[in-house]
């Protein structure tokens, strides 16, 4: 490449867009379209100290892209918000989004069910989830649980049915429907979790039970709609979606993910939960709202970043009480630490109050994404994840101890490892490769191992990998390791390469994800190609190496400035029926029968064909193909949306 003597001190998007850049990092222009993180120079002038670059790949390959905009398109392609038409539909990718064709289901589940297994999946669901979403009290939502069953269901059982005719729809439908979702919403987590612990118990067929949480889950959303929660704000709307978080992005999409916490986040605003005041001393209606409330601001600064839901906010941090204290038990005594987190609901508490900072910090870093602020709170991540030991003890993990503090620990040093790697992958834009290479890239790989032994060692609460955000970690680390292996030359490559596929079992468990899908599909190609070229020592004009030359090329979507992707058609065509619609395409009366066809099939019948279609997604066709329609257009690729 020819080296100039006098580089350009303009960023890259204002050269691409022909505008007046004021030389600065990150410019105005970038702030004004909060796109800071792309804020950056062309760096021409390769240096001396850097560590060994792998020359040979890393202008073909790369083309000046830098790691972050591969983990930015690693977001994009496997979060499946739209439909790909002609691979995988998103009507048979998220097949139990369709309520009516499994309701007939549902009634067979439900006469099953007795009240002591009922109870037993809860507990499971209260054990093992609550101290993660708050959204409910473990010991008066089982106290409703079981009068629920010995006053209505013993006298009436077909109010355990939302769809059925009943006397308590008929004493009020709003309260029986919050009630229901609530009920169905903790029995879908709970089995989803705690399958394998209360297996033994269960009277349901192994093809019921694979579907027992799905549609328990579609039921709990089908309660909560029909109770309005559409229409007003109420704290159960609140409640329902924190625990119905826990498996979203398996059961549900990311897009319903957003938009039930869209929903929530507005009730929570019009209910005041965002500015209520201090107290003198905990009170039960204040502590519960305070837990919601920041259940809410964690999902919502860790999902939605650059921007979030949750603006300015008052509300103070959750007091650190037991159940007994704030049912009004007993009075608040002294704290010390790590003793006081052998009591699960101390150690919930503090939970949310660490991942509060957490999410508070990774918002500050996209607000003032400047190279001096990313550091800063890349140190304070580093503070923040020293006090796990303080808080939660310095004991090792074992299968045998059931304590919320061991949980606690496990998923928060997972969480904050994971955004000290991002940050740490963000600065590369900001100091530029150089220096980046030299300060940080240690850091990174250092902890991008950490997240890839974390959630792969044994010893740990392995059902909490059925968690989506563990499995996420463990994706965008092995991205990492991949790229940066083709950056840098290494006498340990092998070993970075073993690492990656010593995550690939863990991750392949959780292949009801769509996300999890393809992003497992994503490494798994790239892990096999990244291994021909670095180990193997393949030329570039090797098939592996133009497809990997080609693979990363695809990947680059998260530019957004690309012009050769193409709109996707939103509406359908003239020729074709606006409106009434049936099957993916519906024609008009003159058209001919062939026309109207079925589909024979349903590539989603079973968890193979599933993996079997996303396989096919990353053939040279299935790539281009999903490309061009996801990324189409200029709205479709906006990095600011990301």
């Amino acid at each position: 490449m020819k080296i100039k003597s006098r580089p350009s001190l303009a960023c890259i998007p204002c050269t691409i867009r022909k505008v007046k850049c004021d030389k600065t990092i990150p410019c105005k222009n970038c702030i004004k379209r909060k796109t800071t993180h792309e804020c950056r120079r062309r760096n021409l002038v390769p240096s001396p100290e850097l560590p060994e670059s792998n020359t040979d790949t890393e202008s073909n390959l790369f083309n000046n892209r830098q790691i972050v905009h591969y983990l930015y398109s690693l977001k994009l392609l496997t979060y499946g918000r739209a439909q790909i038409k002609g691979l995988v539909p998103v009507d048979d990718l998220l097949k139990y989004n369709r309520w009516d064709q499994y309701m007939n289901q549902f009634p067979t589940l439900i006469n099953k069910l007795t009240p002591a297994l009922s109870r037993k999946i809860c507990e499971c669901a209260c054990n093992y989830t609550t101290f993660i979403h708050q959204g409910v009290v473990n010991e008066l939502f089982l106290k409703d649980h079981d009068n629920f069953w010995e006053v209505h269901v013993s006298k009436n059982p077909a109010c355990l049915n939302h769809t059925s005719n009943n006397t308590l729809k008929t004493k009020s439908s709003k309260d029986y429907y919050y009630w229901m979702s609530l009920l169905y919403a903790n029995l879908s987590t709970g089995m989803y979790f705690g399958v394998h612990e209360i297996q033994s118990d269960l009277t349901y067929t192994e093809a019921e039970l694979s579907e027992f949480s799905a549609i328990f889950f579609r039921a709990s959303l089908d309660c909560l709609f029909r109770a309005g929660a559409l229409e007003h704000a109420d704290v159960r709307c609140i409640q329902v979606f924190c625990v119905l978080s826990m498996g979203l992005h398996a059961l549900g999409s990311t897009y319903l993910h957003k938009s039930l916490l869209r929903i929530s986040v507005e009730a929570a605003k019009n209910l005041g939960l965002d500015q209520l005041q201090p107290d003198s001393a905990p009170d039960y209606q204040s502590e519960v709202l305070k837990r919601l409330f920041y259940s809410l601001m964690i999902i919502d600064s860790l999902s939605n970043y650059p921007k979030r839901y949750i603006a300015d906010f008052s509300t103070p941090l959750p007091s650190i009480i037991s159940s007994d204290v704030l049912l009004e038990k007993v009075i608040p005594g002294p704290l010390t630490f790590p003793e006081a987190c052998k009591n699960d609901e101390i150690a919930g508490i503090m939970y949310e109050r660490m991942m509060v900072e957490l999410a508070q910090l990774k918002h500050e870093s996209y607000e003032k994404p400047t190279a001096t602020e990313l550091v800063s709170c890349l140190e304070r991540m580093k503070v923040l994840r020293s006090k796990l030991d303080t808080y939660f003890g310095s004991e090792g993990f074992s299968p045998g101890d059931k304590s919320i503090a061991q949980y606690a620990k496990y998923l928060l040093f997972s969480s904050i490892t994971r955004e000290r790697l991002e940050i740490g992958i963000r600065l590369q834009s900001l100091v530029g490769t150089q220096d980046w290479a030299k300060q940080y890239r240690p850091q990174c790989l250092e902890v991008a191992t950490q997240l890839l032994f974390h959630s792969t060692s044994t010893g740990i609460p392995a059902f909490y990998n059925r968690y989506w955000i563990v499995a996420q970690h463990l994706i965008y680390a092995c991205l990492f390791v991949l790229l940066d292996m083709l950056l840098f030359k290494s006498e340990d490559d092998k070993y970075k390469l073993e690492s990656v596929k010593r995550t690939f079992p863990t991750i392949k468990k959780l292949q009801s994800y769509f996300t999890v899908k393809i992003g497992f599909a994503i490494i798994e190609k790239l892990c096999y190609l990244v291994s021909k070229v670095r180990l193997d020592h393949l030329e570039n004009e090797t098939l592996e190496a133009i497809s990997l030359r080609e693979f990363l090329k695809e990947m680059e979507i998260a530019n957004p400035y690309s012009s050769k992707l193409s709109r996707n058609r939103i509406v359908p065509d003239i020729t074709e029926s606006q409106y009434l619609r049936f099957g993916n395409e519906t024609s008009h009366p003159n058209s001919t029968d062939g026309d109207f066809a079925p589909t024979e099939g349903d590539p989603l019948t079973d968890a193979e064909n599933g993996f079997n279609v996303t396989s096919a997604m990353l053939d040279d066709k299935g790539w281009y193909e999903f490309l061009d329609f996801f990324f189409g257009g200029e709205s479709a690729a906006t990095m600011s949306d990301i």
